[in-house]
């Protein structure tokens, strides 16, 4: 049996953001999250994992989670250089009708039981 804590990239940490976009972006803003930026955040060092979700009821409709190492990944070069040159998500961020980010360090852990 695998227990939570043997798996491999365990993270201490996770980025929460939740947007919304104009109906007639979304295909663009679907698109481009996960065929451009997802794999260029999965690409830098510190992140693990990624999931998107769309609301169920009120609220902004989109939330993608990020597995992090640590809080400290935003503070790396590869990030930090990353931020500079990412034209597409300057240019995507601009059709954000709102947007929440959140970085949260994890303050407790229970173990789950894999057979």
């Amino acid at each position: 049996m695998k227990q939570v804590d043997d798996l491999p990239g365990k993270s201490t940490a996770v980025l929460l953001m939740m947007i919304d976009v104009n109906p007639e972006d979304e295909a663009g803003f679907n698109r481009w999250y996960n065929e451009e930026h997802i794999p260029e955040l999965m690409a830098l060092p510190g992140f693990i994992s990624a999931r998107r979700f769309e609301v169920e009821g009120e609220g902004q409709k989109y939330l993608a989670i990020y597995e992090l190492e640590d809080a400290k990944v935003f503070d790396t070069p590869q990030y930090k250089a990353w931020r500079e040159a990412s034209e597409s998500t300057r240019r995507m961020s601009a059709k954000f009708v709102s947007r929440t980010r959140r970085v949260y360090r994890q303050t407790f852990s229970a173990k789950a039981v894999f057979n």
